[in-house]
């Protein structure tokens, strides 16, 4: 299975903030890595650049793929990561694919249905808090793909405001 990562974009922050963020991402693809057979990392050419370079050194250490182009990133994929950043959204709208948002800083996510678009991530995605959720989402993904694709078609057919 391929799938690929999409992290929130990086544009400013200090060098703390910035490694616990390259840590943090770095970390979810190994994990990825780990169970799929082929993962790619996205990386947008909007990050910092001390972000792109230090990704693109250490990922080739984990068997990980950087793409910089989206539409190349996502092409022939099964799934998307990331950590809810608006990829996510593009990604399940493109490809009528489900997604995990992995969010493990919290011990619980209720997305809500305050709006349609969360309201659509919601039915057609899928949240992981801790690594062992993450593994567990995608022992279901296969189970889930079918009812999150009927729930994003039914959401581009409808209005959306």
């Amino acid at each position: 299975m391929k799938v690929v990562y999409l992290p929130t974009l990086k544009t400013n922050g200090c060098n703390l903030h910035l490694g616990a963020a390259v840590g943090f991402d770095l970390q979810c693809a190994e994990i990825l890595a780990s169970m799929c057979d082929e993962v790619v990392f996205y990386m947008d050419d909007a990050q910092l650049e001390s972000y792109k370079k230090t990704i693109k050194k250490l990922a080739a250490k984990i068997a990980v793929k950087v793409e910089t182009n989206f539409e190349k990133a996502i092409k022939g994929t099964s799934y998307a990561v990331g950590d809810f950043s608006n990829y996510l959204f593009a990604y399940m709208l493109a490809t009528k694919n489900p997604v995990v948002n992995y969010l493990p800083i919290y011990t619980s996510v209720n997305l809500g249905d305050s709006d349609k678009i969360i309201a659509m991530m919601s039915s057609s995605g899928m949240v992981a808090t801790s690594k062992q959720e993450l593994i567990s989402c995608f022992a279901r993904l296969d189970e889930q793909g079918g009812v999150a694709r009927e729930n994003i078609e039914k959401f581009l057919r409808g209005n959306i405001i």
